[in-house]
């Protein structure tokens, strides 16, 4: 498996060099193959990675990005290439790249804030006329828990679109360093991401609340149409758990803690505004709705 071909690149180095991320899940669950072995040009695989790594803002499941941080986890080492003569940012490109996705997500960003503000004033079961027992304008569903959720899940909706919107801002200023810029850019994807969760499960609440004594067949089809929302995680988790399975044969012990870190943090990540708000009804639930 550590056969060199003419220019001393192993199969390691190969996988590296093609892109192979799975080919490479094959190669490191092996703890036989030898991490660190040079090629002719004194590269190691781990210098080849570094050299695909992309700069700046990048995707997290970007092949290049996963086989760096697989090789790094599983202990590789650099060889003839040092860690700092790694492939520089290009700041123009990055510039514009980072520019190129403003005006989409701006435009996402504001859409959202404009249907949480609305399904604000919009609340489920309407408004009371007013009577004796009443004032007028108090929301029929006032004392349903779930209409209690509903509320919190809009309002994280948006506050998070409103950050999302505030953080874009602050990435489209060419007087700041683009490396704040950059960061930037990643905080308002973060919370455009976290606001559509939000909203869907204001969505998934409101439906409930209102139908929930009537017909509990639509609520359940709501909630299954919903849950589709899940599948980008399912996918974020699936390539996590692959990614850490493949050390169990060379780190043990410390794999599992490693795994068990990252599900953590991958779950809590992307479902925290789910679980705010479950926690929230689970809230007014035991202590009633005043």
């Amino acid at each position: 498996m550590d056969k060199q071909d003419n220019e001393g690149n192993t199969e390691l180095h190969l996988a590296v060099l093609a892109g192979r991320v799975r080919t490479l899940h094959c190669l490191l669950w092996n703890k036989e193959i030898q991490l660190n072995l040079p090629n002719n040009n004194g590269q190691t695989a781990l210098d080849l990675a570094l050299s695909k790594k992309p700069t700046g803002v990048h995707f997290g499941v970007d092949s290049g990005y996963q086989i760096y941080t697989l090789l790094a986890a599983a202990g590789a080492k650099y060889g003839a290439h040092l860690k700092e003569h790694g492939p520089q940012l290009n700041e123009k490109e990055e510039a514009e790249k980072i520019n190129g996705y403003i005006p989409t997500i701006g435009i996402a960003a504001a859409l959202l804030i404009t249907v949480s503000f609305t399904s604000a004033f919009s609340v489920p079961g309407g408004y009371r006329a007013g009577d004796d027992q009443h004032k007028a304008g108090t929301p029929v569903l006032a004392q349903n828990y779930f209409f209690l959720g509903f509320i919190m899940a809009n309002n994280l909706a948006l506050l998070c679109s409103g950050l999302s919107l505030v953080s874009l801002m602050y990435a489209g200023l060419t007087i700041i360093d683009l490396r704040i810029r950059a960061k930037a850019f990643i905080l308002s994807i973060m919370c455009l991401n976290s606001a559509v969760r939000s909203l869907t499960a204001a969505f998934s609440v409101h439906i409930y609340a209102v139908l929930a004594q009537i017909d509990r067949t639509y609520v359940v089809v709501t909630m299954a149409f919903s849950s589709v929302m899940l599948l980008d995680i399912g996918w974020f988790v699936y390539m996590a758990t692959a990614a850490q399975l493949v050390h169990f044969n060379r780190l043990g012990t410390r794999a599992c803690l490693r795994f068990a870190f990252t599900m953590v943090a991958t779950l809590m990540v992307s479902l925290w505004p789910y679980a705010l708000t479950i926690i929230f009804l689970i809230y007014s639930r035991i202590y009633g709705v005043h």
